[in-house]
């Protein structure tokens, strides 16, 4: 969305000249020969209006690309710790599998009285 204080009152003030006008003098064929200086502003005006919800759709295009590249950002950082992760919990496996023989082995020792 368009956060330029300008473009927003200036979007506000078109709708507001639209609805007076339309208001006025009723709602006027596209091509009234009676009122062509006033449908040239009207004209205008649409095409001013229809700028700046373009520009709005291009910066929310803008923001949300920006979002997807921070969003693939952050897959790859949690792909990267998540095989961090799993190489730590295959390394605490061994450890904990030389523990456990380590102590197999001394209760071996000690039953056989060896130690």
């Amino acid at each position: 969305m368009n956060n330029n204080p300008l473009a927003l009152n200036t979007r506000d003030l078109i709708t507001s000249v639209l609805i007076e006008l339309t208001g006025i003098i009723g709602p006027m064929p596209v091509a009234d020969p009676d009122f062509p200086i006033l449908q040239a502003i009207l004209n205008e005006l649409s095409q001013l209006n229809f700028k700046i919800v373009v520009d709005d759709i291009n910066q929310m295009a803008t923001t949300i690309n920006q979002h997807n590249v921070d969003l693939q950002n952050l897959t790859q950082q949690i792909r990267g710790t998540t095989t961090q992760l799993q190489n730590l919990s295959n390394r605490l496996k061994q450890v904990s599998d030389t523990i456990t023989f380590l102590v197999d082995t001394f209760a071996k020792g000690m039953a056989l009285g060896i130690l």
